[in-house]
């Protein structure tokens, strides 16, 4: 691949720090955005390809788009993660998740910054450099490597569109495919039919906003897709273990 300036202007979506106060263990995440995880603590891991990462703080943890994982916490920890997206090239990268030494950065600094002020320009540009300087690190060779991902267009789509129609015939018909081959391309891509993808995007993005809002559970539901609060919260007990409920009450933003 051939790229003008492959680090230039990462977006980000999301920066937030959590306290996870309890076991807490989540289905399979997989989401067309890449992350930095960073952990103040042991006690957390990840599910990935037949082997459990654990996640030590001495380490950030870069995770590409459309990589499937599972995440699982065993006790307390605060969690600093960025939510990010890159140029279209970075989209053809193998999934994968890279322990990286966090250099000069300090987690105590990032961890003021995300309560204090990460949208102020310096706050911002700070997480900016974290991102390149993550990606800089990881090996020549990934970048030689590709993979198209044929519903790359139709994984942002989802992004924006959760409150809205995404029954199989409307997304057959926006990636141009009969019903039968979206099926199938989403079980190779995701592994995952496009209706239990479009599940966990739901409740993940329902998760962010119970932390991060103080939006009432019928907002919630509404802003993500659900057809009211019931419907809610037997998908999202189903999904991460716990009901939102008590999902705001532990895993709380600090």
């Amino acid at each position: 691949m051939n790229f003008q300036d492959p680090f230039e202007s990462p977006r980000i979506e999301t920066i937030d720090l959590v306290n996870i106060t309890s076991y807490w263990e989540s289905e399979e995440h997989i989401r067309p955005l890449w992350k930095l995880y960073w952990n103040s603590n042991a006690g957390a891991s990840l599910a990935f390809q037949n082997e459990t990462i654990e996640l030590q703080p001495e380490y950030l943890y870069l995770i590409s788009a459309m990589t499937a994982y599972r995440p699982k916490c065993r006790g307390e920890v605060e969690h600093l993660y960025v939510h990010f997206r890159l140029p279209a090239e970075f989209s053809k990268m193998p999934q994968g998740i890279w322990p990286i030494v966090p250099g000069h950065f300090e987690f105590s600094q990032l961890k003021n910054i995300s309560l204090n002020g990460y949208k102020s320009f310096p706050g911002r540009l700070l997480f900016q450099e974290l991102i390149t300087y993550a990606l800089r690190q990881l090996p020549e060779s990934l970048y030689k490597q590709s993979h198209f991902n044929p519903l790359s267009n139709l994984f942002l789509w989802l992004e924006e569109h959760l409150d809205e129609d995404c029954s199989n015939p409307v997304l057959a018909a926006l990636a141009g495919y009969s019903e039968d081959t979206l099926s199938r391309v989403f079980m190779r891509e995701t592994g995952k039919t496009p209706q239990r993808y479009l599940r966990s995007l739901r409740v993940s993005r329902a998760a962010n906003l119970l932390r991060q809002s103080d939006l009432s559970m019928e907002e919630i539901a509404e802003h993500c897709g659900y057809w009211d609060r019931s419907h809610f919260h037997k998908s999202f007990q189903s999904q991460v273990g716990i009901s939102p409920t008590i999902y705001r009450s532990e895993v709380t933003k600090l």
